[in-house]
């Protein structure tokens, strides 16, 4: 096989894994958000499974990549490509991470029987689950209008999650829920930072430019 044509398959093999990937990743975030808002132990399994699941194929899709970029030097709409691969395969790990940490604590809470979750906790939990959707879709799609909302979304995520701070601090909670409570809003706080990332780098396969780039001109 030409090496132009074994290029171009093997790019279309690890982007293949990485949108697999993707899938996996958005599924373990809905599980774990799902966990969480409804303390549903069995549900906070399903988390481990998906990243089970996704486990090799984030180290498979950076050893694809690299190997790509060393057979042959890449035209520029193959390098943003490749590139992005790289920088989403390492924040969706990351992110699956979180999902992980916030199913941990799902099941905690589960075996406490501690009172109700706190609104602001949930509130910070949906809005976490709906940048993973959209950041992820952003780019199997390559919709930019998916990627927009994202930076104000982080903005209120933020802003719930100094929120359940302060709450935590306030509210006599008990002191372990408290604890639980915090944790898990600073794994959200975490994931929905890492969704920001992915909406960016979703915008440079589309255009070529790195928001954040962009914006130190």
């Amino acid at each position: 096989m030409p090496m132009r044509a074994q290029y171009k398959k093997e790019l279309k093999d690890a982007l293949s894994s990485l949108v697999l990937m993707c899938r996996y990743i958005q599924a373990a975030v809905e599980s774990a958000a799902n966990a969480l808002l409804n303390r549903d132990e069995l549900i906070a399994q399903e988390v481990f499974e998906s990243v089970m699941e996704m486990g090799e194929m984030g180290a498979e899709v950076e050893s694809s990549c690299f190997r790509l970029l060393l057979m042959e030097h890449p035209v520029a709409n193959d390098f943003y490509e490749v590139t992005t691969a790289l920088k989403i395969a390492s924040e969706l790990d990351r992110i699956g991470g979180q999902a992980l940490e916030i199913a941990e604590i799902a099941i905690q809470l589960c075996e406490g029987n501690y009172p109700e979750k706190p609104d602001l906790l949930s509130q910070l939990c949906l809005v976490a689950a709906q940048m993973a959707k959209d950041a992820i879709q952003s780019y199997i799609n390559r919709d930019m209008e998916l990627s927009k909302p994202l930076a104000s979304m982080g903005e209120k995520a933020h802003s719930l999650y100094e929120g359940v701070l302060n709450s935590a601090k306030d509210r006599a909670l008990g002191s372990q829920h408290a604890i639980l409570a915090v944790m898990a809003a600073k794994c959200l706080i975490k994931l929905s930072d890492h969704c920001l990332d992915v909406g960016k780098w979703a915008e440079y396969a589309i255009t070529g430019r790195h928001p954040r780039k962009e914006a130190a001109k």
